[in-house]
C-alpha cells in the first residue's frame, strides 16, 4: 500500500479535539439523527486527483466512468486542489500538503495506492477488490450560517490495538467547466478529437472513446465534480483515541460519534470560488497514521506516514 509521507510541520498542526463517549441506549433516551445512520462493512475506493485539477480532471473522470462501465462498485472521484490550481484557496485547501500531488497526467490515487490510467488495460486489474474494512464511516450534516456542521460516525468490524486513527470530513463542490464573465475560467484544456472549448465552455466533440463504447457523448458539457473546498481546522480532523475512553484499543462492534459525545466538525462554506459552485457533497475519511525512525536522522523527529483506510461520500 502506498503511504503518504506527512511533513513534520503538518503533523504539528494536527491536534486531537473531540468529546468522548459510547452510545447509551438508556430508558427514555431520545433518538438523535446520528443514531439512525448506518455504517456498512464496505470498503469504498476514492479516485483522488491532487494538485492540478484543470489539466487532469477529465482523465480522472475517464477513470471513474470506465470503472462504472466495468461495473466496479463502491468508488467515487475526489479532486484536491494544490497551489497554482484555478480552484486553490490557501485558506481552505491545506490538506494538499499532506496528500502529495502526482506529476504524471494519468497518475492518480485509489485511496492510498497509486495507479496509472490506461484504457487499454482491464480496469478490474487497475481496481482490485478491496479487503473487508477495519472500520467504516458515515455522516450527517446541517447548515449553520456560512458553515456546514458535520457529525461523523465510525463503526469497527475488526479488533484493533495500538493504531493511530484520524477521522475528517470535507466539503466538496461541483463547478461547470466554463469561463465566467469578469471571473475565473474553469475550462479544461482542449484535446483534439475529444473535447474543445466552445462559447467559453468545455464540450465533448465526439462520442468517447467510440460509438460502441461511450462514456462521454458528443455535445456533452463538462463539469468538475467533487472539488474539495472546505476542511476542518485540523486537516486530518479528530484523533479517534480522543473519542475512545479506552484509548487506542478498539473492538469489533464499537461505534464512535454518538449524540452525547459527537465527532463534530465545522466546514467553512467560504471558499474563494464558492459563488460558482453548482452543487455540494460531503466526504468523510478514516486515516491511519504510522511513525518510523528516520534512518537519516535517528535522533530527530520520526517519519510520519498516512494512509486512507476507508471513506464515504454523499450529496448534500
Amino acid at each position: 500500500m502506498k503511504k503518504f509521507i506527512l511533513p513534520v510541520i503538518a503533523l504539528s498542526l494536527i491536534a486531537a479535539g473531540c468529546n468522548r463517549d459510547k452510545d447509551d441506549e438508556g430508558p427514555g433516551r431520545p433518538k438523535d439523527p446520528i443514531d439512525k445512520v448506518s455504517t456498512e462493512p464496505i470498503t469504498y475506493g476514492a479516485i483522488i486527483n491532487v494538485g492540478d485539477i484543470l489539466s487532469k480532471s477529465i482523465n480522472a473522470e475517464i477513470a471513474h466512468r470506465f470503472a462504472n462501465l466495468e461495473e466496479i462498485e463502491n468508488h467515487f472521484l475526489i479532486h484536491i486542489p494544490g497551489e497554482g490550481d484555478a480552484f486553490y484557496d490557501p485558506d481552505h485547501n491545506f490538506i494538499h500538503n499532506v496528500l502529495p500531488a502526482l506529476a504524471g497526467p494519468l497518475d492518480f490515487y485509489m485511496n492510498s495506492n497509486v495507479f496509472e490510467l490506461d484504457p487499454d488495460r482491464e480496469f478490474l486489474d487497475m481496481f482490485p477488490p478491496f479487503e473487508p474494512p477495519v472500520a467504516s464511516v458515515n455522516h450527517i450534516h446541517k447548515t449553520q450560517g456560512d458553515s456546514v456542521i458535520v457529525n461523523a460516525r465510525v463503526e469497527f468490524f475488526k479488533n484493533s490495538i495500538g493504531k493511530n486513527y484520524f477521522v475528517a470530513s470535507y466539503l466538496l463542490a461541483e463547478f461547470q467547466a466554463v469561463r465566467h464573465d469578469m471571473g475565473p475560467s474553469f475550462m479544461a484544456p482542449p484535446f483534439p478529437g475529444r473535447n474543445s472549448n466552445l462559447n467559453d465552455e468545455t464540450v465533448f466533440t465526439m462520442d468517447f472513446p467510440n460509438d460502441s463504447v461511450t462514456i462521454f457523448s458528443d455535445g456533452e458539457k463538462y463539469a468538475h465534480r467533487h472539488v474539495l473546498i472546505g476542511e476542518p481546522n485540523f486537516p486530518l480532523g479528530v484523533s479517534l483515541d480522543s473519542v475512545n475512553i479506552f484509548g487506542k484499543e478498539y473492538e469489533m462492534g464499537d461505534v464512535y460519534g454518538t449524540k452525547e459525545m459527537p465527532i463534530r466538525m465545522a466546514l467553512p462554506k467560504t471558499h474563494v470560488h464558492n459563488e460558482y459552485a453548482s452543487g455540494y457533497a460531503l466526504w468523510t475519511v478514516l486515516y491511519e497514521l504510522e511513525t518510523e525512525i528516520d534512518p537519516a536522522d535517528p535522533d530527530g523527529p520520526p517519519l510520519v506516514f498516512i494512509s486512507i483506510l476507508n471513506s464515504y461520500k454523499s450529496k448534500i
